[in-house]
């Protein structure tokens, strides 16, 4: 049997002042893990939380100098190839919508399988502004080409 996997890895710079906040709530998901919560927080960023119950990523908290000035980061990837780009999405959003609303973050992610399975290779992309998050998969974009 297959195993098919979602895989990201990027980061980006995250107003100082959210850093208590993100850590509360990513902390407060990782503590959940495996669990149902009715927590209107946690169900309001991560909406399918009920359903996979797991935060679908790692984080960390990084610096990035520009100009010899420190800027707090914040670098999300996959849990070992079993990511939730929804998941990702969903906390992307929540961090834009209270701490930088004219901001808009980005991310890639690779969809494969081991072993190989015909047709199960393929990706996407994700553009997220405190309004909206905008999709876009590699397999759409392949077969509007073909048609």
């Amino acid at each position: 049997m297959a195993n098919s996997y979602t895989q990201f890895a990027f980061e980006f710079r995250i107003n100082p002042k959210a850093v208590p906040w993100i850590k509360q709530l990513l902390e407060k998901a990782r503590d959940l893990n495996g669990e149902d919560t009715d927590d209107e927080e946690i169900q309001a960023t991560f909406p399918h939380w009920n359903d996979y119950q797991c935060l679908g990523f790692t984080w960390q908290f990084d610096t990035t100098v520009v100009r010899k000035r420190e800027y707090p980061t914040l670098i999300i990837s996959d849990d070992g190839g079993e990511g939730d780009a929804d998941a990702v999405a969903g906390f992307l959003q929540a961090y834009l919508k209270k701490y930088d609303p004219a901001k808009r973050i980005g991310f890639g992610f690779a969809m494969t399988s081991s072993p190989s399975r015909l047709n199960e290779f393929g990706g996407g992309a994700c553009v997220v502004t405190a309004k909206r998050q905008t999709w876009m998969n590699t397999f759409d974009w392949l077969q509007k080409r073909l048609a």
